[in-house]
């Protein structure tokens, strides 16, 4: 519970007074998984869509034992690289190599298969999907790493929510966003829990395109039934997009990831 309090703190400070916590336990996945499909005992990751920094306070308020994968650049914000130290984050570069990204997959593969092999015990990872923060109107493309082992996940909804600024971090500085949000009396997000989802082979047979991968049919549908809690639409937007639409909102004082 001690592990609880400091990111619930954070999240309040920023206007989270409640947070909506929703199971919808009764998920259909037959579209993907067919009629007979069962759920699996456990998962060895859970995976969502990201809109903004504070995600991660509420995936780590959500349940105890989390890591996550981030950025290289976050280990250099002070209360984010002290915190993702202390539980054990997975750092990567965007812009690294082939072999570093390759590296990276098997990275999450061996975590998740040390999951696995006990039966769900111990600190899995929670993956952001999509690889980069959107503006909580699509449902972007989900990336790989989660995926790649073929074991079962928790697909988790995130859906933020405000009279008047959309909390959701978009394109804008951190310190930017964090300013406006303090702005604001109350933040609003409501936090989904989809039941463990178990790829077959009814998935590959049915949603695989030609020449595709089975973890891609995976990815496509857990991004689909995100998409579909969240009564969003999905995008192909990707971080080339993102950067345009950076460039385009801050001109010359753009960092691009």
């Amino acid at each position: 519970m001690s592990n609880k309090i400091s990111p619930r703190l954070a999240l309040l400070a920023a206007g989270y007074v409640r947070i909506n916590w929703n199971k919808k336990d009764d998920y259909d996945y037959s579209k993907w998984l067919g009629k007979d499909y069962k759920t699996p005992e456990f998962a060895v990751s859970s995976t969502s869509n990201h809109c903004a920094w504070t995600d991660i306070f509420i995936m780590l308020v959500r349940g105890s034992g989390v890591s996550f994968i981030a950025k290289a650049a976050i280990k250099d914000i002070f209360l984010f690289g002290r915190g993702g130290k202390a539980i054990d984050t997975i750092y990567f570069d965007r812009n690294g190599s082939h072999e570093e990204k390759e590296k990276l997959v098997e990275q999450i593969n061996e975590r998740q298969q040390n999951i696995n092999d006990n039966k769900g015990e111990g600190i899995s990872l929670h993956l952001f999907a999509e690889g980069l923060t959107s503006n909580n109107t699509h449902v972007l493309p989900f990336k790989r790493g989660v995926f790649s082992s073929l074991l079962p996940v928790r697909p988790i909804a995130l859906k933020y929510s405000s009279s008047y600024f959309n909390p959701a971090h978009d394109v804008m500085p951190m310190s930017m966003h964090l300013f406006v949000l303090l702005s604001q009396i109350t933040n609003s997000v409501e936090v989904i829990d989809l039941p463990i989802f178990g790829p077959n082979e009814y998935l590959y047979k049915n949603h695989m395109k030609p020449g595709e991968e089975k973890w891609m049919a995976y990815a496509r549908a857990i991004q689909g039934s995100i998409a579909d809690v969240l009564d969003l639409p999905t995008s192909n937007a990707n971080l080339g997009d993102k950067n345009k639409c950076k460039e385009a909102y801050l001109g010359d004082k753009v960092k691009l990831d």
